[in-house]
């Protein structure tokens, strides 16, 4: 009799212990994905930052061949906006941890294009 009581509790504690690290998992994958999207938007911001002095570098810009620079950074930084736009909407669906990994080596990527492009913005706006 003792002993069947015994089961019934450890399956009870098995099940509870289970339901708590259930939780906690979907706790820390909804703050990793949190975390994400506030990361893709600081993002956005900056894009939207560098891509509004992108035009006015092209309109204001001392030369031709300048222009066409500029033109084409304004092209990468209008793909960026998209891309991270794009990145919003796939954080909002898919929650798996692979999907989430992708988003996250997808934010490195972004970030890494951005950092170039508002080099080459200074270096532009430098000339100007």
């Amino acid at each position: 009799m003792i002993s069947a009581i015994s089961a019934i509790v450890a399956c009870i504690a098995t099940w509870i212990s289970y339901r708590m690290y259930q939780d906690n998992r979907v706790l820390r994958r909804n703050d990793r994905i949190m975390g994400l999207r506030v990361r893709a938007c600081e993002l956005h911001s900056r894009a939207s930052n560098v891509l509004n002095k992108f035009m006015l570098a092209a309109k204001f810009g001392p030369e031709p061949e300048a222009d066409a620079s500029i033109m084409s950074r304004y092209q990468g930084m209008m793909d960026i906006t998209e891309n991270l736009d794009a990145l919003l909407v796939r954080a909002a669906s898919d929650a798996s941890n692979a999907g989430l990994d992708d988003m996250e080596l997808s934010l490195r990527r972004i970030e890494g294009e951005l950092q170039s492009n508002e080099q080459r913005l200074d270096l532009i706006l430098e000339r100007i």
